[in-house]
C-alpha cells in the first residue's frame, strides 16, 4: 500500500482528513398508485452510490505524518482554521 507523507511547514497547520470508501445502494423514490387507486410513494433500491465518510481527523503544526492510501482509503489535506 503507497505510504503518504504531509509535512506542515514551520508555522503552517494542516487539517487531515482520514476517509474510507462505502457503497451502499441508493433508494429511488417514484409516485405510484396502490391497489385501491391511491396515490402513494412507492421506495426501491437504485444504483450503488460511493461515499466517502470521515473516520478521523488530524491536525498538524510545523511536523510530518505519514499515511496509509489506497483504493478504499484517502486523505484531504486542508489548511486549519
Amino acid at each position: 500500500m503507497p505510504l503518504v507523507t504531509v509535512t506542515a511547514a514551520e508555522g503552517e497547520r494542516l487539517q487531515i482528513r482520514l476517509q474510507k470508501r462505502v457503497e451502499k445502494a441508493s433508494i429511488v423514490q417514484t409516485h405510484g398508485f396502490d391497489e385501491q387507486g391511491n396515490p402513494t410513494l412507492v421506495s426501491a433500491f437504485g444504483a450503488k452510490v460511493t461515499t466517502w465518510p470521515d473516520q478521523g481527523v488530524d491536525t498538524i503544526a510545523s511536523e510530518s505524518r505519514s499515511y496509509t492510501v489506497d483504493a478504499d482509503n484517502r486523505i484531504v489535506v486542508e489548511p486549519a482554521a
